[in-house]
């Protein structure tokens, strides 16, 4: 039945009372914390750059900031409310009703946090709340345009709803296949122009014709769309709700995670991983539409290859797979728009006969969610659900499509506010009641395109290393040939961390070997480049024409070779400056090197006109011809190389080169406090025994000598019953330019396919040309191939297996695939490493950090700017094995964690200090009350979600942001407590040191306190002696202040005041101390070297600076806003429809000057004069505020 709708007055009413309700029952959880100026600088330092952030639709990056605004200023509702709208725009719907319900119960008249519920509501499909707040946002923002719309959306909709649950009752619900009727009969027309099915049924021409139509944007004819659906939709209707996945011997499958209608990704897909097939299968994994403008052409391509194949390609269903997101989410709209209602309808009951979840070989759970809000659930009783409808907002199946998994143990609320969040022990229960290895899921944008959560894939699993407590850890060091850049610090500080968290804290006795690759083709190139480029330097004495005809030659030879596919005409140097001109460049995907090239040959063309005209005008001198070789080093030294190559003969060149850069980098190393390797190789070091592994894989029948280099048969060893090449990446096996680029610089190996068997193989001993240093051999003068070295130094120094081996993502294919392909070969094993681990890029506008690309910031110079536990914390702060974006704000947000924690170290020392300098009162009460109980509740509870964290794959991003809190709530608790209990105090703060130690944030050595924030010199020794007399003095100061208050500024109080501040502010800091004035009068004493002071009182001033130019760019907009108000106003309202538009419209005014007729006589309205009223009232008020600032 449908109830009479009340009044908007009575509504409006019943609203009122609702929200305030709901307000109180929020308001009562927010503590009243005291917020300092100081903190509330840096909230909204850190909402600013959380609002660039979002601005750049990096929403998830944006929602931490403004939990680093909320944490130092947790009264501020905009923080919430801001980070709601991030949480919007990120799908967490939940997560970002709470943020706006707590905005609310700080600000009841915050209308933005009533309209992000409303949104976040309206997403949900609770429409009833969502209509209740859009009323209340319309009500005060009554012009609103998209509020009252989203409200009149909503309440259409739950009108539509409740017409169609009273139509409904005992109705039997059609298919729309009854509404379709004889496909047959529909007539393809002659204009399409389309790829035709055969009669006979859908084929892989067919299919292949269908993704390159839909590329160019044209529809299906509907004929074959509705075939391509109802033979989908017959076999979905037969597959059981979990499907059983068997992949045979020699085949692979490929799991995709959501496309959502991004048609084009699809087909990136496809192209690099190649079309579904016997040999190649396919698991969708949920959301294929929604969002994208491509969804119908998704779904079609996905089905017309289930229908081809059905055991090639699967899916399962997602939580877009559904009517209400189909309907906010545009999939609805987008099918009536190119087809038609009954199509949609179509397309919704198959959504409802996709499958909810795969398992592949019996133990690889695959679904679109997550787990379940109860313990107990069994794969049998997933497979009774009955999933021919749509989810609902609770229940298995709705908790199959929308759970997420958590890095805390145990459940919590969806931050999505549909399914529910489950911990690593959810998923290990999980799978070990169903004999399952792993869950597969998707829903979630992840940088890298995947995530590893709980200890591998959703199921947590215990490290076992291979003996005890020992752990053998090979990780690949640098290839010396240039300076050491920020690229590298990602890969070495992330595995410094590790391996710091796994001996410091798990206590595992690692035994840390690190290669330094000394022999290799980018090497040689560098250092005989180098070597003749600075022979030549060194011996021209001064320009001459000889000199600059031959840089020029160099120059024109570099930009046909590298450029001239972008010239105009391309066998010439002289279309340069044409393509400076016109900027038409590729992009950085189609050529990285781009920039890096033309930026060279502008210099070197710049120079050589330069040159010439000093030639011209005067006698030219050392530094002219110096500064020519400079300019042009980039073209002229690999021109020199390639005329000179084979005079270089001396491999004390080769030698002295890398054994330069490899100083440079240990340098650099030891500046970022990274630990050395316990064992450290070098290639040039283990030239016989790589020679001794290269024979026996030649025995063992895996490799073949060609021209007198060694190549390893990949072909061979892949159809070997016991082996696989390409473990890591077999995506990637047939890759040319990467295994070319794995080759080397100086291979041409293989153009004509005379030297190797196979495309595939790979080089483990190279023969050496004039000009490149060589080694004897069996197989004649040669040296080491880049990846035979790893496995030969790591087997000689670890034996036949390893329990980790690490380096950074882009090594995974060739290099690390190749060397457990050698290295297996060699030991006749199954498997020679135990665990990769593999660190994220770090990326400098969007290209990864490289050498070759010339691209970096070096890591000396990174260290000008930053000290090395800022660059350590921004680091910690993000997933280690995921894609980080090198850039200020990153630095910047790590420069403030670097802040606090030092900050809270030298403070709560100071007040342990303070406190046990004064003798103990024994008043027979304790000091540990309900403020002690509650600090240390949450800090064991924050302990126990760091030591998950860490547990979960390294998640140090997640332990940084307890620390975090336990700092937050420590410092309430200074605060807010008059008498603090040191003990309490002591613990805290000692294990927030400890653990700064165990992420290398601070010096082994360095205690509570010390760090990047305290000098070394500042010991305990010295404070203990000196505490007592500094304590004494702070605590005169304090009373001469006290008097000097009392006195009033003016005369002696005023100087002595002065002088109290010329002590803390000068005389103090030279004596490495300071003092912090507090409310109650008394100076906290703190230990600190000058240089941190002076820049803590540099990054407040800045900060205080920064809010002040913020406050007064406000100030100035809202004054122009004010004068364009005011400048309104000028006009009298008795002028104000006499205007020339006026006597347009009009043609009679009263004595006041509002129209009465229009300017074709007709009387003017009531409805009319009603509103031209209203505009001259409004008029009135503000012209009188005109003239009341003439006055002024």
């Amino acid at each position: 039945m449908i109830q009479p709708k009340t009044s908007d007055d009575d509504a409006d009413a019943d609203n009122d009372v609702a929200l305030s309700l709901e307000i109180a029952h929020v308001a009562k959880d927010i503590a009243p914390l005291a917020v300092s100026d100081e903190d509330k600088l840096r909230a909204e330092d850190a909402k600013t750059r959380a609002n660039a952030l979002f601005a750049l639709k990096k929403y998830s990056e944006a929602a931490e900031l403004y939990s680093t605004a909320i944490a130092f200023d947790p009264k501020n509702p905009v923080y919430y409310s801001n980070r709601a709208f991030a949480y919007i725009r990120s799908e967490f719907y939940g997560a970002a009703i709470t943020d706006a319900e707590t905005a609310i119960a700080l600000d009841p008249k915050f209308i933005k946090a009533y309209y992000r519920r409303a949104v976040g509501h309206m997403a949900l499909g609770k429409l009833k709340d969502a209509v209740k707040d859009f009323k209340a946002v319309v009500k005060v923002a009554p012009r609103d345009a998209d509020a009252r719309a989203k409200l009149q959306e909503c309440e259409k909709e739950l009108k539509r709803r409740m017409f169609e649950n009273a139509i409904s009752f005992n109705e039997v619900k059609k298919s729309a296949l009854e509404a379709i009727g004889d496909i047959d009969s529909i007539i393809v027309e002659s204009s399409y122009d389309g790829p035709h099915l055969p009669s006979t049924g859908i084929t892989h021409e067919f299919c292949v014709s269908l993704l390159d139509y839909m590329k160019a944007q044209k529809k299906l004819h509907r004929k074959y769309v509705y075939i391509i659906l109802v033979a989908a939709k017959k076999i979905f209707d037969a597959s059981p709700t979990v499907v059983d996945i068997a992949v045979p011997k020699g085949r692979r499958i490929t799991v995709c995670g959501d496309i959502h209608g991004q048609y084009y990704d699809l087909l990136n897909i496809f192209e690099m991983n190649g079309l579904p097939s016997d040999e190649n299968m396919y698991l969708f994994n949920g959301d294929f539409v929604d969002r994208g403008s491509f969804s119908v052409e998704c779904i079609l391509a996905l089905l017309a290859f289930k229908v081809l194949s059905p055991n090639c390609l699967y899916m399962s269903r997602g939580n877009h797979e559904t009517d209400d997101m189909n309907k906010v989410y545009g999939f609805e709209g987008e099918v009536k728009a190119k087809y038609s209602d009954v199509m949609f309808k179509l397309f919704s009951e198959i959504f409802n006969a996709v499958p909810l979840g795969n398992i592949i070989g019996e133990k690889i759970f695959v679904i679109h969610g997550g787990l379940f809000s109860r313990d107990g659930v069994t794969m049998d009783e997933i497979r009774k659900i009955d999933r021919f409808k749509q989810p609902g907002s609770e229940g298995l199946m709705c908790e199959l499509l929308w759970s997420d998994p958590q890095n805390t143990p145990g459940r919590s609320r969806s931050k999505r506010g549909v399914g529910t969040q489950f911990g690593p022990d959810v998923t290990e229960a999980f799978c070990k009641a169903n004999n399952l290895d792993m869950i597969i899921r998707s829903h979630e944008v992840k940088d890298n395109g995947y995530e590893i959560a709980h200890n591998g894939r959703c199921v947590t699993t215990e490290f076992v290393p291979a003996s005890g407590k020992l752990v053998n850890w090979y990780t690949c060091g640098p290839t010396v040939y240039d300076k050491s850049h920020m690229g590298h610090a990602r890969n070495y500080i992330t595995f410094d961390i590790i391996r710091r968290i796994m001996e410091d804290y798990f206590n595992y006795d690692v035994n840390f070997v690190m290669n330094i690759t000394d022999i290799d083709d980018k090497i040689i190139v560098a250092a005989r480049s180098n070597y003749l480029f600075e022979n030549k330097k060194a011996s021209t004495p001064c320009l001459s024409i000889e000199l600059i005809k031959e840089v020029e030659d160099a120059f024109e030879s570099f930009v046909v070779s590298n450029l001239g596919k972008y010239l105009s005409p391309p066998a010439s140097a002289n279309g340069l400056d044409d393509l400076v001109k016109n900027g038409k460049f590729p992009s950085l995907n189609d050529e990285p090197k781009f920039q890096m090239w033309l930026k060279a040959a502008t210099r070197a063309k710049a120079a050589i006109s330069a040159a010439k005209s000093v030639l011209k005008k005067k006698g030219s001198s050392k530094s002219d011809s110096d500064a020519l070789f400079e300019e042009c080093k980039d073209v002229y030294a690999p021109a020199l190389d390639a005329q000179l190559k084979h005079t270089v003969t001396d491999h004390k060149i080769f030698r002295d080169f890398a054994a330069y850069w490899e100083r440079e980098y240990f340098k650099d190393m030891d500046a970022l406090n990274i630990r050395r390797p316990d064992v450290l190789t070098r290639v040039s070091e283990y030239v016989p025994e790589i020679v001794a592994f290269v024979e026996k894989i030649i025995a063992n029948g895996y490799a073949y000598e060609s021209e007198g280099s060694v190549y390893f048969d990949t072909h061979r060893f892949d159809k070997s019953p016991n082996h696989h090449y390409a473990k890591l990446e077999p995506w990637s096996a047939s890759n040319m330019k990467l295994i070319q680029e794995g080759e080397g610089d100086l291979s041409a190996a293989n153009k004509l396919g005379k030297k190797k068997r196979n495309d595939a193989d790979f080089a483990l001993w190279k023969s050496s040309k004039p000009g490149e240093p060589a080694w004897d051999s069996p197989w004649g003068a040669g040296r080491p191939g880049w990846h035979i070295e790893c496995s030969a130094m790591a087997g000689d120094v670890l034996g036949e297996q390893m329990d980790i081996h690490s380096g950074g993502i882009d090594l995974a294919f060739p290099h690390h695939d190749n060397e457990l392909a050698q290295s297996e070969a060699h030991y006749n094993c199954a498997q020679w490493v135990n665990y990769f681990l593999h660190a994220g890029h770090l990326h400098t506008e969007g290209q990864k950090m490289s050498k070759s690309l010339k691209n970096f910031d070096s890591i000396s110079d990174a260290l000008k700017t930053n000290t090395a536990s800022q660059i350590r914390i921004m680091f910690l702060l993000h997933g280690w094995d995921s894609i980080l974006d090198y850039k200020q704000s990153s630095l910047q947000e790590a420069r403030v964690f670097e802040t606090a924690i030092n900050n809270f170290l030298i403070n709560v020392k100071a007040v342990i200090q303070e406190l046990r300098s004064k003798e103990d009162e024994f008043t027979g009460n304790h000091n540990y009350h309900q403020p002690e109980k509650d600090l240390i509740a949450l800090f064991q509870q924050k302990q126990s979600q760091i030591h998950a964290a860490l547990c979960d794959n390294f998640d140090t991003a997640t332990a940084m942001l307890a620390i975090r809190d336990i700092i937050s709530a420590t410092n309430t608790y200074l605060k807010q407590t008059k008498t603090q209990a040191p003990n309490v105090l002591l613990k805290v703060s000692s294990y927030v040191a400890k653990m700064m130690r165990t992420f290398g944030v601070h010096k082994d050595e360095s205690g509570v306190g010390s760090g990047d924030g305290a000098s070394a010199s500042t010991n305990s020794s010295v404070e203990d002696v000196a505490g007592p007399y500094v304590r004494l003095l702070a605590s005169f100061r304090d009373r001469v202040r006290e008097i000097a208050r009392r006195s009033g500024e003016n005369g002696t109080g005023g100087e002595l005041l002065r002088l109290c501040d010329q002590v803390r502010d000068v005389e103090l800091v030279d004596l490495n101390v300071a003092l912090d004035d507090r409310d109650d009068g008394k100076a906290l004493v703190k230990f600190i070297d000058r240089e941190t002071i002076l820049k803590q009182r540099q990054e407040k001033q800045e900060a205080q600076a920064r809010a002040a130019a913020e406050k007064e760019r406000k100030r100035a907009e809202m004054a122009l806003i004010e004068a364009e108000r005011l400048a309104k106003g000028a006009t009298p309202p008795s002028e104000m429809f006499k205007d020339e538009e006026g006597r347009k419209q009009y043609s009679a005014w009263d004595e006041r000057g509002i129209p009465t007729k229009k300017i074709d006589g007709e009387e003017i309205s009531k409805g009319v004069a009603k509103k031209l009223l209203k505009n001259y009232e409004a008029q009135a008020k503000l012209h009188e505020r005109y003239l009341a600032s003439l006055k002024k």
